[in-house]
């Protein structure tokens, strides 16, 4: 059984959006990605959209670029681009065969070497495209494709905003790793969706507690310390906050 799994990201903080269970019966990943994106939008002025390339569909770009939201995605080789006006469209892949980056970019403590083109993707026009490629340590990393629908943003704010993907991808693997989401059993969707919610709830609240207490660490690591030196003050710091809320909705209803 799959999830759709997004982040919103504020400042140096990066939340969960409550999971979704994925039926491919009773509605595509897109349209779910749609929902999420216009659900969203009408209670938190949204940005920036960052995707993989499996969610680079020309209805969520559209979608955004309505909304007036910067969407940086990467794409696959099989994306039909033009590179100038009333040329012919053609495969990404044939474009990137024969157009190696070579010129080097140092981006927060990564060597990188990119190609930026001004292309067309079929049904939606005037994107910023790049071609990269990351040094890895011995070796150079297959060419690697993204798009912003900001033409005017340069390389490095491209590959900066994309890099904040990551996010979700550390999101996953701690949650597999320290928070027994790959560990519980169940068969009753309603309970899958339970333990998916309460998962999430708990990486919400170490992130808050390490917000608040200036803790740089991983989330493993401040399991190991509240379990170890923290737990008591951490409940109590959770209630705390939850009273706090309380006694401001219970101001506002006297007023």
């Amino acid at each position: 059984m799959l999830f759709r799994s997004a982040m919103l990201t504020a400042g140096n903080l990066q939340f969960p959006l409550f999971p979704r269970l994925y039926d491919k019966d009773s509605i595509s990943k897109i349209d779910m990605a749609i929902e999420l994106i216009q659900k969203i939008s009408k209670t938190i002025k949204i940005t920036n959209v960052l995707c993989d390339s499996w969610y680079s569909d020309v209805k969520i770009m559209k979608l955004c670029r309505i909304n007036k939201i910067r969407i940086v995605c990467g794409i696959k080789t099989n994306r039909k681009i033009q590179l100038k006006f009333k040329q012919k469209y053609v495969k990404l892949s044939n474009l990137s065969n024969h157009n190696l980056p070579e010129e080097n970019y140092w981006i927060d403590d990564k060597i990188y070497r990119i190609k930026s083109f001004y292309v067309n993707l079929n049904k939606f026009s005037k994107v910023n495209m790049l071609i990269s490629k990351e040094y890895l340590g011995e070796k150079w990393s297959d060419n690697f494709h993204i798009i912003s629908s900001i033409q005017k943003d340069n390389i490095v704010e491209i590959i900066r905003i994309y890099g904040r993907r990551w996010a979700i991808e550390t999101f996953h693997r701690d949650i597999k790793q320290n928070l027994g989401f790959n560990k519980c059993f169940l068969r009753n969707k309603t309970s899958i969706v339970r333990h998916s919610i309460l998962v999430s709830i708990a990486y919400i609240a170490l992130k808050l507690f390490m917000f608040r207490r200036k803790l740089d660490m991983t989330i493993g690591e401040c399991i190991e310390h509240t379990t170890r030196n923290e737990f008591n003050n951490f409940m109590r710091e959770i209630i705390e906050i939850e009273d706090s809320k309380i006694g401001r909705a219970s101001c506002r209803e006297r007023v």
